[in-house]
């Protein structure tokens, strides 16, 4: 199973009148009212690296001044990637047994892979 590379929120959960659905995560981000929270969790990506961490890159918020910036790259909290991008240290991962596994609560769990995506946190991450 190879992970390597980038990955994009595809599909975020969603409610309506008929129920609970997997809506895209494109159609979610023209959506009014969403958060400026929100929209960078949508526009976050995620790199699964060789070194066994999945660190994401994350669109820096327009609210973050230059001296927030500056602040969180000298305490090692982040570092720059690109433009407008910034990179940490999410989590763990590995293989066990042809499934990918994270820590959560001090044991590693399965993150599922559905038609080729992995389901996180109940939103589907594809390829990019």
């Amino acid at each position: 199973m190879d992970l390597s590379g980038i990955w994009k929120v595809k599909y975020v959960p969603s409610f309506n009148d008929n129920g609970a659905f997997l809506q895209d995560a494109e159609d979610a981000l023209k959506e009014e009212g969403l958060s400026e929270d929100m929209k960078t969790d949508l526009l976050t990506r995620y790199r699964f690296d060789d070194d066994g961490f999945i660190r994401s890159i994350v669109p820096i918020p327009e609210s973050a001044t230059k001296e927030d910036i500056d602040e969180a790259v000298a305490s090692g909290k982040i570092e720059l990637y690109g433009e407008g991008f910034y990179t940490q240290t999410w989590c763990p991962w590995k293989i066990e047994n042809g499934k990918l596994m994270v820590p959560q609560d001090d044991e590693w769990v399965e993150l599922n892979i559905i038609d080729g995506m992995i389901d996180v946190i109940a939103w589907r991450l594809a390829r990019e």
